[in-house]
């Protein structure tokens, strides 16, 4: 996947003749953006008698590029790549026709966007808001973890459920 985006913004002020002729270079910004990325997939399942499981790891490789400027002056440059993956892991137990145990797993990286990185200090139109990025931003990682497990005896009427998620 490729885009590309170009934005100019101009915000004007009031000359001495009470027109809106001077640009206001507080909140006038002209920026162009370039964004590539890939997604790739490598999966394994196995069915067997009593127990499945199905193994995947995602990568998604991306590239960004910013450039950032008032009227004629770049102010910021910025390039960005990185590498996101997302491993996954669904695994599932069934002994017999009355019990079951099922574990999920996923976890996926996120890596800031090119925005939230940029020093370039932003501010709303009506000048009640500023946004600030942060260049020192890292890469996220999130981890999930669901645990089921089932049990039944139809011929008692007991039936057992336990679930938890991390």
């Amino acid at each position: 996947t490729q885009n590309s985006s170009k934005r100019d913004r101009k915000t004007m002020t009031k000359d001495d003749e009470g027109n809106y002729t001077v640009l206001d270079k507080n909140y006038s910004r002209k920026s162009e953006n370039f964004f590539s990325n890939q997604y790739i997939n490598l999966g394994f399942q196995s069915q067997q008698e009593k127990y499945e499981y199905n193994l995947s790891l995602s990568i998604q490789p991306s590239y960004s590029r910013r450039e950032t400027a008032v009227e004629d002056s770049i102010i910021e440059k910025q390039k960005q790549s990185g590498v996101d993956y997302s491993p996954s892991l669904r695994f599932a137990y069934r002994p017999n026709d009355n019990k079951s145990l099922n574990i999920d797993y996923s976890g996926n990286s996120s890596h800031p966007g090119i925005s939230q990185l940029s020093g370039d200090t932003i501010r709303s139109a009506s000048g009640t808001s500023k946004t600030y990025g942060n260049p020192d931003l890292k890469t996220s990682f999130r981890n999930s973890l669901n645990i089921f497990y089932h049990q039944s005896n139809f011929e008692t009427n007991r039936f057992l459920m336990l679930s938890g998620s991390l």
